[in-house]
């Protein structure tokens, strides 16, 4: 038996491209118009673990736990169904670091360093009105004390003020 060849050719089975996390929360970002560094600086994050997440690379995140609440926190950002993001990550405990690497440990410090900065400042504020509220409650005893209460009682016509409640009353 001979086959003839036509000129058509034989249709090829279309490969369905498969969306992951990251694939799903870059093309979101990108409708929005949105860069990384703007996303990173809306979710506090870095670049590097927008990047990570976009590139689902997980295992240079932080761990388990920091993985899953920085793509719920992303889908959320870019108005995605966050359990559907992470319905299409495969997320297992045992594969991710418990504990971060001192890379994001690092990164992690120096944001405990602004925020102690930050916190310091209120601290300070708080210390001096502390003290400027003390002062003018010790001023208020003080003068409060001066006062010669016998001699104010004794000042106040209070025939005539009983005169007056009268009147009111009547």
């Amino acid at each position: 038996m001979v086959k003839r060849e036509t000129g058509d050719p034989e249709p090829v089975p279309e490969e369905k491209t498969v969306l992951t996390a990251g694939k799903k929360l870059a093309e979101a970002r990108i409708s929005y118009g949105l860069s990384v560094e703007e996303v990173a600086g809306h979710l506090n994050l870095s670049v590097q673990s927008i990047e990570a997440l976009e590139r689902d690379d997980y295992d240079s995140l932080p761990g388990y736990t920091f993985s899953k609440g920085y793509l719920r926190s992303y889908a959320g950002l870019l108005r995605l169904n966050p359990d559907d993001i992470l319905a299409s990550v495969n997320l297992v405990p045992e594969q991710l670091r418990d504990i971060a690497s001192s890379k994001s440990m690092a990164k992690s410090r120096s944001r405990e360093t602004v925020h102690r900065k930050k916190s310091g400042g209120r601290v300070f504020k708080r210390i001096i009105w502390t003290l400027v509220f003390l002062v003018l409650v010790l001023v208020g005893v003080n003068q409060f004390a001066k006062l010669d209460i016998d001699q104010i009682v004794q000042s106040l016509d209070l025939p005539a003020l009983m005169d007056l409640v009268e009147e009111d009353n009547n």
